[in-house]
């Protein structure tokens, strides 16, 4: 029968530094690259950008559109 194995602090602590590093080369490999964002987190941003842009773009169209039917309505009743 084996004797049953105790996790002492200093094993403890020892296993949460290693699975720190880890976690973090896994960080720096996912959203870092070389000191600068990722491929992929500038796509992100980029991509955000372009809805946020497209957003503000349709809500002045509409804005505009509004205007021109308020003068044209205008323009009829009176």
């Amino acid at each position: 029968m084996a004797e049953p194995q105790y996790i002492t602090q200093e094993r403890y602590d020892t296993h949460n530094a290693d699975v720190s590093k880890k976690l973090d080369l896994i960080y720096r490999g996912l959203f870092i690259d070389n000191g600068k964002p990722c491929h992929q987190t500038r796509l992100d941003r980029g991509e955000r950008m372009l809805v946020l842009i497209a957003w503000i773009s349709g809500a002045l169209c509409v804005a505009v559109i509004v205007q021109m039917v308020d003068f044209v309505f205008t323009k009829l009743v009176k």
